[in-house]
């Protein structure tokens, strides 16, 4: 195994299964994100393209998920550790392609679970340094610098080694907060899905086996085989083994003090086999027996071996308390998927994701709403108020307003008539007074009068 291939377990959630903190494909380490998915159209072929300013690009941006970009370079690493990896699993052509189509959708689902991260304020530092330290103990490796050597050995930067970590812990502590705890089924749910599931829990017959090998000559001897003499000793000391056994003598430490095979150091353990998985000798001498029983010595090229049946599953649907545990986490696994998917389109509608032309995100939501830019527009002169002019007259305080007149309904002539007779008399004889505001000319070395009346004392 490689650091490239290594993969990083989340921590069990309390009362609810293991799956809850399943991180979909896109949590494979490696020297970049290591996303399963993406559209053979979500990547135009060509290299460096030619700027009509002159020059050559040599990045860009194909995608703007809040503050974060994904590069040509990010969507390029990606789609090649993702080709890597189907091919390892033995895809064809046709099955990598159709693989490519989640790509970039994978990529923004990844920036949306690192921007909601830090915005709950997940660091992840404490649980990045229990990972590295796993993954070194793992490795067999004695001291950080060595994992560090080890990365660089295989192609991978470090740095970029352990910023994968960091994201892929942040992504799952994420998904385990705001969708792993939010998400509860019950023992009743977990039984009715077996019993509509049966057939998916059927296991053929199967026997999980242990051996103890005896080799003429012992295991270095590869010539003794064909040695009818050291044939004959190592067909006497199986059958002396199979008495012990039969007697009741402990496989496990038979195994490994008197096997010849490989497997002597762990008692002699081979693993489990279908029917069909076997050599048909083997298969007919074991199968048909139950669990914990024994073959006699039975004769191959490397000597003889003895069999141990250590467990017998005859097949057929299981029992559900067998499988209940496998049971809740199928079924679990089957709600969180289209409740991740789910959370990540709310996201996506809370952010600011913006797609280069050409390229396609297949997890967009209708519901998208992004800003919109526009060319400046300068603000329209303000108008000038227009300012009343208003007529003054001059009086002895200064200046004042002429009154406009006042607006007097029209009614009935109550023009009242011209005096007759004494009274027109009366009022011919009453000296005449200027008029309120009316003002004589003054001739130059004269001063006015101040009445007519005085005006005729001084005539006369």
């Amino acid at each position: 195994m490689t650091l490239r291939s290594f993969r990083i377990s989340a921590p069990r959630l309390p009362n609810i299964p293991a799956s809850a903190t399943l991180v979909p494909a896109l949590l494979v380490l490696g020297a970049a994100f290591l996303v399963p998915g993406a559209e053979a159209q979500n990547h135009p072929t060509g290299t460096a393209t030619e700027s009509p300013y002159g020059g050559v690009v040599v990045e860009g941006i194909l995608a703007r998920v809040n503050d974060q970009v994904i590069t040509r370079s990010d969507y390029d690493r990606a789609l090649k550790e993702m080709d890597d990896q189907a091919r390892q699993r033995g895809e064809n052509l046709q099955q990598i392609a159709d693989g490519h189509k989640d790509l970039l959708r994978d990529l923004i689902d990844q920036q949306l679970w690192l921007s909601k991260g830090k915005e709950m304020g997940i660091t992840a530092d404490t649980e990045l340094v229990k990972q590295l330290d796993e993954i070194r103990k793992k490795y067999n490796l004695a001291s950080m610098d060595d994992l560090e050597k080890a990365a660089r050995d295989q192609g991978v930067s470090f740095e970029d080694f352990k910023a994968n970590i960091r994201n892929q812990i942040i992504t799952s502590q994420v998904i385990r907060e705001e969708v792993g705890r939010k998400l509860s089924i019950t023992p009743g749910e977990v039984q009715r899905y077996f019993e509509a599931h049966k057939q998916e829990y059927a296991q053929p017959e199967s026997v999980h086996l242990s051996e103890i090998l005896v080799a003429p000559g012992g295991p270095n001897d590869t010539a003794a085989a064909d040695d009818p003499q050291k044939l004959a000793a190592a067909k006497a000391k199986a059958d002396d083994i199979e008495a012990k056994l039969k007697a009741g003598g402990n496989f496990d430490q038979i195994a490994r003090s008197s096997s010849d095979g490989q497997t002597a150091a762990e008692g002699g353990d081979l693993g489990t086999y279908k029917r069909g998985e076997l050599n048909k000798t083997f298969e007919d001498q074991t199968f048909g027996l139950k669990s914990g029983d024994v073959t006699e010595p039975i004769h191959t090229k490397q000597g003889y071996v003895i069999f141990k049946v250590v467990t017998h599953n005859t097949g057929g649907v299981p029992q559900y308390k067998d499988v209940e545990q496998q049971v809740e986490d199928t079924y679990f696994e089957s709600r969180m998927a289209p409740a991740v998917r789910s959370y990540l389109t709310t996201l996506r509608e809370e952010s600011y994701v913006d797609i280069k032309p050409g390229y396609v995100d297949s997890g967009a939501s209708p519901k998208e709403t992004k800003p919109v830019y526009s060319a400046y527009t300068p603000p329209a002169p303000k108008k000038k108020k227009k300012v009343q002019r208003t007529r003054f007259r001059e009086t002895d305080r200064g200046f004042r307003n002429k009154p406009k007149p006042a607006l007097v309904p029209v009614a009935a002539d109550t023009t009242p008539a011209k005096p007759t007779g004494k009274a027109a008399k009366a009022a011919a004889a009453t000296p005449a007074t200027m008029k309120p505001g009316k003002k004589e000319k003054i001739r130059f070395g004269q001063a006015p009068p101040r009445n007519p009346a005085q005006r005729h004392r001084d005539q006369g």
